[in-house]
C-alpha cells in the first residue's frame, strides 16, 4: 500500500515538468474563481460567466492532471537533471 501511495506521488509530484506548473495554475484560478462567485454572488450574466470558467478551468486542470499522471516517470528530465 505504501509502496502504490509513493509510486502515486512520484506520478504526479514533478516541479521539474512545466505539466505539473499548468496542473497547479489551472486549478488554482478554478479554485478562485469559485471563491469569487461564493463571496460576490454576482448577478445574471456574470453569475453565468464566470460558473462557466470556474468550471472550464477545472475541467482542463483534470486533463492536464491525467496527462501529468500518464506520463512516464523517467521522461522529461535531462540526463543531467535526475538525481542519483
Amino acid at each position: 500500500m505504501w509502496t502504490q501511495l509513493l509510486q502515486a506521488k512520484q506520478r504526479l509530484w514533478r516541479p521539474q515538468l512545466g505539466l505539473f506548473w499548468l496542473v497547479v495554475v489551472f486549478n488554482a484560478l478554478s479554485s478562485g474563481m469559485a471563491w469569487a462567485l461564493h463571496l460576490a454572488d454576482p448577478q445574471g450574466a456574470l453569475r453565468w460567466m464566470l460558473a462557466f470558467f470556474a468550471l472550464s478551468n477545472a475541467a482542463v486542470g483534470w486533463w492536464l492532471t491525467w496527462r501529468l499522471w500518464c506520463w512516464p516517470v523517467d521522461d522529461g528530465l535531462p540526463t543531467s537533471s535526475r538525481p542519483s
